[in-house]
């Protein structure tokens, strides 16, 4: 969606060389990441999610997506003024289970 190519990859390539050749991908779309290759590695934290934030940024970019202001459905006047059934019967307690 965001209009580059990736590299590719298969199992049997070496970690640091995948994510070397994913920081190229990302300078080549224009997304300059600004920590080491090698935070990409464990495949999770914050270096995966601004990767994961740039590029579904990029995507909504070039689709020329627009947000929506939210609507809000009226309130159907029905007010049970907080008095909404208790899910729990009687008078037990969380510490008598």
């Amino acid at each position: 969606m965001s209009g580059g190519k990736a590299s590719g990859w298969n199992q049997y390539d070496d970690p640091g060389t995948v994510t070397n050749n994913i920081l190229m991908d990302l300078k080549k779309l224009g997304i300059t990441p600004n920590f080491p290759a090698t935070k990409l590695k464990a495949g999770n934290g914050d270096a995966v999610c601004k990767v994961l934030l740039d590029l579904t940024a990029l995507a909504l970019q070039k689709t020329k997506f627009k947000f929506k202001k939210p609507t809000v459905p009226e309130d159907d006047g029905e007010d049970d003024g907080g008095q909404g059934e208790d899910d729990m019967d009687g008078g037990a307690d969380l510490a008598d289970l």
